[in-house]
């Protein structure tokens, strides 16, 4: 990762829409527009932490959308994953939230509502999202310029995530700056354990190895494992560790991915540097 990037690419989004970034204060703020360019589900994580710095404070609402973002929506941010699931109405319901503009004129404010709430009454701008937990975006497929937008202050302190369950969850690149899967770094308990899907096609993501198509899936080799090609990712197909992955596989501004924690793993971490 180049730390001497300048500040305006520190706005520049996943999808190559060109934001912008002030220094107000000590601090570095700006905005962020991400894209999808496919349509169906694809993977986000928030690029900037609430003003006040505080990471535990980063809420469904300070997530905004343009004008396009209609029909489209995310799921799953809740630690079920895809099979999250959230009561409304006495009834048991797919945490599936969309987003009313004020000219919807919804009961409880413009923001996020569950999709099963048909009338928009109950305001969901409070569900809690921890920096650096990606989610799912849902794009409609008449909605190719739906977006979601970014704002707030650059992290400078990167970012240790820890999985409390095993199986997979949701990470992403919560800075506003494009990464590589070498700029990822794990603790000693993450042996096994794999980081997977980085590429557009998602969970049936392949890439090319040995002449095969082969999941898409990235382990961590430590230097004393004496991998042929140094410490870093390789591919879990990889048995000899001969290829390393750490520049070939780039992680956009924004772009999320699935991390697989082995169940005899519960202390595997993974950490994300800041941009700063």
């Amino acid at each position: 990762m180049d730390y001497k990037k300048t500040i305006a690419a520190l706005a520049v989004a996943a999808t190559a829409t060109v934001a912008t970034a002030e220094i107000v204060s000590s601090s570095v703020v700006g905005y962020q527009n991400q894209g999808f360019a496919t349509s169906g589900y694809s993977i986000s994580a928030a690029t900037f932490v609430p003003v006040s710095g505080d990471r535990d404070e980063m809420t469904l609402g300070e997530i905004k959308v343009n004008d396009d973002f209609v029909s489209s929506y995310i799921s799953f941010l809740t630690t079920g994953g895809a099979t999250a699931k959230v009561s409304f109405g006495g009834k048991t319901v797919s945490a599936n939230y969309c987003y009313w503009f004020a000219g919807d004129d919804p009961g409880d404010g413009e923001g996020w509502y569950l999709v099963a709430d048909e009338d928009a009454t109950v305001n969901q701008n409070n569900v809690s999202i921890p920096f650096g937990t990606g989610y799912m975006v849902f794009r409609m497929g008449d909605e190719p310029d739906a977006g979601l937008v970014y704002a707030g202050a650059v992290d400078t302190t990167p970012v240790t995530k820890g999985f409390a369950n095993s199986g997979y969850s949701i990470c992403g690149n919560c800075s506003p700056v494009d990464l590589t899967i070498g700029d990822i770094t794990v603790n000693d308990d993450f042996v096994s354990s794999y980081i997977s899907f980085l590429t557009t096609g998602g969970a049936t993501a392949k890439v090319t190895f040995g002449g095969k198509p082969v999941s898409a899936n990235y382990t961590y080799w430590t230097a004393g494992d004496d991998p042929g090609d140094g410490a870093g990712w390789y591919l879990v197909a990889d048995e000899d560790a001969t290829v390393n992955q750490n520049d070939a596989v780039s992680l956009a501004a924004g772009q999320g991915f699935l991390v697989f924690r082995m169940g005899d793993e519960p202390d595997a971490t993974i950490t994300v540097p800041a941009a700063l």
